[in-house]
């Protein structure tokens, strides 16, 4: 009776790459990274990446980028692996890696100005601050999870340890001269521009139209800023235009 069961379950695809805790398998620890358990479980991982990717990829480079993802990986699941040693189960997901690429955006970005979106019950907007500040926040929330929640679904031990992972990589890309300043500059100039703030603001509140006239002179002056077009994109969508 179990040999059937055991032949179906070693053609299930997840279980050949899911990072397990009972094991060091560094191919694994990287495969997971890939995987997800369910259509819905990458929709945040996504939205995460689409918000901090920009001006990531912006000031470092698509090559690094990728590098940052695979090694950030890596940390996050070398972290879950040393958590969770002798556990039964495995985890899976991007969630690591991807706060491996906003540990290192903390630290690329330094004490540069950029946008945060938070939101509060019912309430959310965004508002501005240094990058590097952001980091002992963000951390800070993945370790008290970490050791508040009973959810072991959630791999808070693999978040913390890729925005440790990212962290500790950025300033090996700052110091290896693989980052954009000029990049950073104008994108932090657009975050400080008196319009951009009233637009996001809008944009909070659903006001499209008023985001749009904002943003539309905006993208009149810097038409290749792709921040400006993915916030007029946000505006049409939310207005129901394509």
């Amino acid at each position: 009776m179990r040999a059937p069961y055991d032949t179906r379950l070693s053609k299930i695809f997840t279980l050949h790459h899911v990072q397990r805790g009972s094991e060091w398998s560094p191919v694994r620890m990287l495969t997971a990274t890939f995987l997800h358990a369910s259509f819905d479980h990458p929709l945040g991982n996504m939205l995460f990446l689409l918000a901090l990717g920009t001006l990531l990829e912006g000031a470092i480079g698509s090559g690094g980028f990728l590098l940052l993802y695979l090694l950030g990986g890596f940390g996050a699941s070398l972290a879950s692996l040393w958590w969770r040693l002798g556990e039964p189960g495995g985890g899976l997901g991007a969630s690591g890696a991807i706060a491996a690429l906003m540990g290192a955006l903390c630290v690329v970005w330094g004490r540069r100005r950029v946008r945060v979106f938070y939101w509060f019950f019912v309430v959310f907007s965004y508002a501005r601050g240094q990058a590097i500040l952001l980091l002992p926040l963000w951390l800070g929330w993945e370790l008290y999870s970490l050791a508040s929640s009973d959810n072991g679904s959630v791999a808070f031990d693999a978040h913390a340890g890729g925005l440790v992972s990212g962290a500790l990589l950025g300033p090996l890309l700052v110091a290896l001269r693989r980052t954009r300043p000029a990049f950073m500059e104008v994108s932090e100039a657009v975050a400080l521009d008196d319009r951009w703030e009233r637009a996001q603001r809008h944009l909070g509140r659903m006001e499209n139209a008023e985001a749009e006239s904002l943003l539309a002179a905006l993208a009149g002056e810097q038409p290749h800023n792709l921040d400006i077009a993915l916030a007029r994109y946000r505006a049409a969508r939310h207005a129901g235009r394509s």
